[in-house]
C-alpha cells in the first residue's frame, strides 16, 4: 500500500508539473518592461515565445504573433522553444507511462516487474522534462538580466525600454520543483517495488503478505519433502 500511495502521490504532482509546462510555454509573459511613474512607464508591453503584447493605460491589450516560426527568431527564443516542445512531449510520454506502470492500474497486472520498470521510466522522462523546462527559463531569465545590464545601454535609459521576469518564469521555475519531486518519488516507489520483487517480498503471480507470524503465498504450490504432500495456495 505504501507504494502504491507513492506512486499516485508522484502521478498526482508530474500532472500538475507538465500542466505547469504547457501554461509556461503559451504564456506571453516571459518577460514584461519595467514600470516606472511616468506616462511611457505604464505602457506595459509582454513578451512570450509565441506572441507580443502591448497594453496601454487604458487597459486594452493587443498580441502579435512573430514573423516566422523557428528559423529567423532570435537565437534565446529558438532554445527556449526546443525545450520546451521536448519538456511538453517528454512529460506526455512519463505521465503515460506512469499510468501503465503503476500498481493500481489492471494494464500488466500478472507482471509486476515489468510494470515496476515501465512506472519508473516514466518517472524519469518526467525528472527530464522538468530539467528540460529549468533550463529553458533559466536560459531565459539570464538572457533578461544580461539585457537588462546591458553596459551599451545608457544609464537612464528609460525603464519602459528595459525589461524584467515575466510570470511564466515563475511558473516554470515552480513546474521544474514539481517534477523533479514527482520523478524522485515515482522512481523510489518503482524501486521499492524492484526490490521486493528482488527479495521474493512480491511474487509475480501474487503477493507475499505477512500476517501474525505466518506467510500467506498466492498462487504457489508447495510440496512437504517428508510426506510428499502438495499444498496450493489460492
Amino acid at each position: 500500500m505504501a507504494t502504491t500511495g507513492l506512486q499516485l502521490l508522484g502521478f498526482v504532482l508530474g500532472v500538475i508539473a507538465w500542466s505547469g509546462m504547457i501554461a509556461t510555454c503559451m504564456s506571453p509573459e516571459w518577460r514584461q518592461n519595467s514600470v516606472g511613474g511616468t506616462a511611457l512607464d505604464e505602457h506595459k508591453r509582454f513578451d512570450g515565445l509565441w506572441t507580443q503584447c502591448e497594453q496601454m493605460p487604458n487597459g486594452n491589450t493587443n498580441c502579435e504573433s512573430y514573423n516566422v516560426f523557428f528559423i529567423g527568431l532570435p537565437e534565446v527564443l529558438q532554445t527556449c522553444r526546443a525545450l520546451m516542445i521536448t519538456a511538453i512531449g517528454l512529460g506526455f510520454l512519463g505521465i503515460l507511462l506512469s499510468v501503465l506502470g503503476m500498481k493500481c492500474t489492471s494494464v500488466g497486472a500478472s507482471n509486476h516487474k515489468a510494470k515496476a520498470r515501465t512506472a519508473l521510466l516514466g518517472g524519469l522522462l518526467l525528472g527530464v522534462a522538468a530539467a528540460c523546462t529549468g533550463a529553458s527559463v533559466s536560459y531565459y531569465a539570464h538572457k533578461v538580466v544580461q539585457e537588462y545590464f546591458n553596459p551599451v545601454l545608457p544609464y537612464n535609459t528609460p525603464l519602459y525600454l528595459r525589461f524584467e521576469y515575466g510570470s511564466a518564469l515563475f511558473i516554470g521555475w515552480i513546474s521544474l520543483i514539481m517534477g523533479v519531486l514527482s520523478s524522485v518519488i515515482m522512481s523510489a516507489a518503482s524501486l521499492m517495488v524492484l526490490s521486493k520483487i528482488a527479495k521474493g517480498e512480491i511474487l509475480q503471480n501474487g503477493y507475499l503478505k505477512k500476517h501474525l507470524g505466518y506467510k500467506q503465498l498466492e498462487g504457489l504450490r508447495t510440496q512437504n519433502k517428508l510426506t510428499h504432500a502438495v499444498q496450493e495456495y489460492v
